[in-house]
């Protein structure tokens, strides 16, 4: 068994993760006369899961029915956790069940791309070039902390009791004075420290 908890596997799995690309055409709604085009359901999925199941992470959609309309609660499974991401749940104007399913659909994939962050990608010459652009320049760039990782990190200095000041001073030692401004690559170290000092903690008792 992984000994990654599933918040530290979910870091890995955000970090991997691609936007979705726009595959579907949306009709009601237009721009410049052109029909705009979003990413379904279909394409979200097939952003998210590969790179969730990839670190041993699942996804469970459930349709949920309120007061106010229909929609889903969302859990995130994995490395002997269960993440509760909440409902979401859209007003319902018209009890049939065409309706119900497609405002369930569409709860679904917005559950989704608020959950990993995830933008929609146009799916063309000029904006693959774009992300090219991006990817490059990224890449060249040493990568800041991410919320996810910093999550990681809190829990493990809550965890170790370590207070504000102590918690400042560690930071200095990366060379800056809040935890956002972090690298990626120091929060790992730092994430690693953590865990050395929780192991022999345990060690010791």
């Amino acid at each position: 068994m992984s000994d990654k908890t599933l918040f530290e596997a979910l870091v890995i799995a955000l970090s991997e993760m691609p936007d979705p690309i726009k595959n579907s055409n949306n009709p009601a709604f237009k721009r410049d006369g052109k029909v705009l085009r979003y990413a379904d359901l279909e394409a979200t999925l097939g952003a998210c899961k590969p790179m969730l199941a990839a670190n041993g992470i699942a996804v469970m959609q459930h349709p949920v029915s309120t007061a106010d309309g229909v929609g889903v609660h969302t859990w995130l499974i994995g490395h002997g956790e269960k993440m509760d991401c909440g409902e979401f749940v859209l007003p319902l104007e018209g009890q049939t069940p065409q309706k119900a399913g497609g405002a369930i659909t569409y709860a679904r994939r917005y559950a989704l791309t608020s959950l990993f962050g995830l933008a929609q990608e146009d799916d063309d010459a000029n904006a693959a070039s774009v992300r090219a652009a991006q990817a490059q320049k990224k890449s060249s760039e040493p990568a800041k902390v991410d919320e996810g990782t910093l999550i990681v990190i809190h829990n493990l200095r809550d965890q170790l009791g370590i207070d504000f000041n102590k918690y400042a001073d560690q930071l200095e030692h990366y060379g800056v004075s809040i935890d956002t401004d972090l690298l990626q690559a120091d929060a790992a170290k730092l994430i690693n420290a953590y865990r050395k000092r929780i192991a022999q903690n345990e060690a010791a008792a």
